[in-house]
């Protein structure tokens, strides 16, 4: 088996860890890695050519971090970089923003941010290898939109550093590639949320309606037969209202069937998604549309699978995030 997975038709996903170029003027590639460590500490980045999210703009280069303690706290910036600083391989992974880099090299994925006294220099080793997820029979999703898992589980190692002070680190962590020609909505999809479960040898990862399960070092099912609902709507931590209950449930008979629920913990980050819009649009899409939001929640989970006939079940600590759309 390849580095970078089998399971993808080069006819329609050539080279799906590298650089994706499009004239379009919405188009967009992120780069996202994440971990959750030993320490408590949690952390997400993502590489973005172009902005993901509406009004959009191909011509924008910025890389988001953020890194959670025990207590929840986050820790985010935003950096943005200049097109000249930036360059990224259409032939495999190797993205570079200035001195920062998110890269394959020696059979693993290096991810390295500095920037302030904020920072991560990490090591990917997978152990679930690069999955081509199929979309086609989710709503609203556009026919030029790609997701690539670059590795659904990996091994994480290295350093991150908070406040100035450096942390040696080590725990699990989830690698993907993404990549559109128009900002990403999900048109008739109120709340889309994408979440994942490491349990033992096995690896859950959920997104609105699909279900993606890996056991040992590959997955081993996907369905579209899953969806996702939505709780006990608070705004309190937040402007924009969040649930306190998410339900994941698969009807899928013989493969997978069975429910995951969530209890939201503590709203860890929030984002107002139509803050770059100008005023006029801001208050016309809010009174007309609804507001939009990008909510990560940590989560008590409680899962109670069946999976090629096997039971799943157990219950931990996880986190997701939230994209709350306009009604």
């Amino acid at each position: 088996m390849s580095p970078q997975g089998e399971q993808w038709d080069e006819r329609l996903f050539p080279k799906p860890t590298g650089y994706r170029p499009d004239p379009s003027p919405g188009a967009f590639n992120w780069w996202y890695a994440d971990a959750d460590f030993d320490n408590g500490y949690m952390m997400a980045i993502s590489y973005h050519f172009g902005l993901m999210r509406p009004p959009g703009d191909a011509e924008q280069r910025l890389i988001e971090f953020s890194l959670h303690d025990p207590e929840g706290n986050a820790h985010l910036f935003r950096p943005r970089f200049s097109k000249e600083e930036c360059t990224a391989s259409e032939e495999m992974c190797h993205v570079v923003m200035r001195h920062n880099f998110y890269r394959w090299e020696n059979a693993s994925y290096h991810v390295y941010f500095s920037e302030g006294e904020l920072g991560c220099d990490l090591t990917y080793e997978p152990i679930v290898p690069g999955y081509q997820a199929d979309l086609s029979a989710l709503p609203g999703v556009s026919e030029t939109y790609g997701w690539y898992m670059i590795a659904p589980k990996s091994r994480v190692k290295g350093t991150v550093t908070v406040g100035g002070k450096t942390l040696d680190v080590s725990g699990y962590g989830y690698l993907e590639h993404g990549w559109d020609r128009v900002p990403m909505s999900l048109p008739g999809v109120e709340n889309a949320f994408w979440g994942k479960i490491y349990q033992g040898d096995w690896s859950i990862l959920w997104q609105s309606g699909s279900l993606f399960v890996g056991k040992g070092n590959k997955i081993i099912l996907e369905s579209t037969k899953g969806s996702t609902h939505a709780f006990d709507f608070t705004t309190k931590d937040t402007r924009v209202e969040r649930p306190e209950l998410i339900v994941f449930k698969v009807d899928d008979p013989g493969r997978a069937e069975g429910e995951i629920r969530f209890k939201v913990v503590k709203p860890l980050l929030y984002m107002d998604l139509l803050r770059r819009f100008k005023p006029f649009q801001k208050w016309f899409t809010e009174a007309y549309f609804g507001k939009a939001a990008y909510f990560r929640h940590r989560l008590n989970y409680d899962m109670n699978l069946r999976i090629l006939g096997e039971e799943v079940t157990g219950k931990g600590v996880s986190w997701c995030e939230h994209h709350k759309m306009p009604a």
